[in-house]
């Protein structure tokens, strides 16, 4: 058997800062990034074969998972309306966010479960098997992605409330 162990931290919950005093200038604040939020899993691996041997005996996986979400500093001094639309756009960022957690998370159960029946095999077998997970999560993010048109058919989009 190939001894496994995978590690995952916490998740890391960061924000990056927008300090526009208008609505508009927060959405091109925004609308500069690449990404409004960000999912990254953070994943290193590596694996070990017993001394004079090419068959991989143990594989570690460590997993650092970060979701980054902007912050408004002056949210507090929003009228009603566009305090809303900004709250209601961070809460669909934000489960946004988390889906690719969720997606993160059953990869690595699925990871877990597959490699807990690994027999020791050659190196370059192994790290073929592990390009082909890899290739997987990647897959199903931007599966994920491109289905929610990065959120915006869940709702991620900052829209001027209505005029009452």
């Amino acid at each position: 058997m190939v001894e496994v162990t995978l590690q995952i931290r916490a998740v890391n919950r960061r924000t990056y800062v927008l300090r526009s005093q208008s609505f508009e200038g927060l959405r091109v604040a925004m609308d500069r990034r690449d990404e409004w939020g960000r999912f990254d899993s953070h994943v290193e691996y590596d694996f070990a074969s017993a001394s004079g041997s090419d068959t991989v005996s143990a594989f570690t996986v460590a997993a650092a998972p970060e979701i980054l979400l902007p912050e408004w500093t002056l949210r507090a001094t929003a009228d009603a309306a566009h305090g809303q639309a900004w709250d209601a756009m961070l809460a669909v960022l934000t489960a946004h966010e988390e889906n690719h957690l969720d997606i993160f998370m059953t990869w690595a159960r699925n990871l877990r479960r597959s490699l807990r029946r690994a027999r020791p095999i050659p190196a370059t077998e192994f790290q073929a098997r592990w390009d082909r997970f890899s290739d997987d999560l990647e897959t199903a993010q931007e599966r994920y992605d491109r289905t929610t048109n990065h959120g915006v058919r869940e709702g991620v989009r900052l829209d001027d409330p209505p005029s009452r």
